[in-house]
């Protein structure tokens, strides 16, 4: 539910911010126009159901424009309406099959629904897109920096990377989870939160002394459920 909501606020911040970036720039011209002030009438109180008949209204007319489609998609998702917007992301790949943000989507809404290969499956594609030459790139929507067409599709590495952890945790996939939260502390991405995976993983491992090692790291850096775990696991 969170990742939801999460989804639905940042859908309302993605309409606001896109612009057509498709080899049709007229394809999304409708929506760059008329959603906007859609949404400005209904800013203080969003109403999830008259934003969907806009973007229905838009996307009949324009139904090659990725922003529509993404943005009709995350108002889904935070409604509930998965099957929808399972429909809307995937309509997205279709088009656009390394838009990594609809990607990254689908792995989350399978990651909600605890069905965690195909949520890696997606979580691995979204990686993919963000490939250069070996190397992992982000594209970041900054001012300072020359104009990048990726940026608003992307997502950021770190963030796919966390999630591929615990669904590797999840399923059962220790060696792997392990890898990718060492890879998260090291980079300083939600450090408590991984260190505290690691000790659940050492924990399976038999490991107690060692787990209780990492749960107190865990609440070195803040993480509000390790001591739970220290109580449960440390005497």
């Amino acid at each position: 539910m969170k990742d939801c909501l999460e989804l639905l606020f940042a859908g309302l911040l993605f309409a606001v911010l896109s612009s057509c970036t498709e080899s049709d720039p007229g394809s999304c011209s409708r929506f760059n126009r008329v959603y906007p002030e859609a949404l400005n009438k209904e800013k203080d109180n969003p109403d999830t159901m008259k934003l969907l008949a806009v973007l229905d209204n838009i996307l009949d007319r324009s139904p090659d424009c990725i922003d529509a489609l993404l943005t009709r998609a995350d108002l889904l998702a935070g409604a509930e309406q998965l099957a929808d917007a399972k429909r809307d992301y995937t309509s997205v790949i279709k088009k656009k099959k390394n838009n990594t943000i609809a990607l990254y989507s689908l792995g989350i809404m399978f990651y909600d629904e605890k069905n965690y290969d195909s949520a890696l499956y997606y979580f691995d594609k979204a990686v993919s897109t963000k490939g250069f030459n070996g190397f992992v790139l982000d594209h970041p929507a900054n001012d300072l920096l020359p104009v990048d067409s990726n940026a608003k599709y992307d997502v950021w590495s770190h963030e796919i990377f966390y999630y591929q952890g615990l669904a590797h945790y999840y399923k059962g996939s220790f060696q792997q989870a392990k890898a990718i939260f060492e890879y998260c502390i090291s980079s300083g991405y939600q450090v408590g939160e991984a260190y505290l995976y690691c000790g659940g993983i050492a924990i399976q491992q038999g490991d107690t002394k060692g787990a209780c090692e990492q749960f107190r790291m865990a609440k070195l850096f803040q993480c509000e459920r390790a001591g739970e775990f220290i109580t449960k696991f440390c005497k």
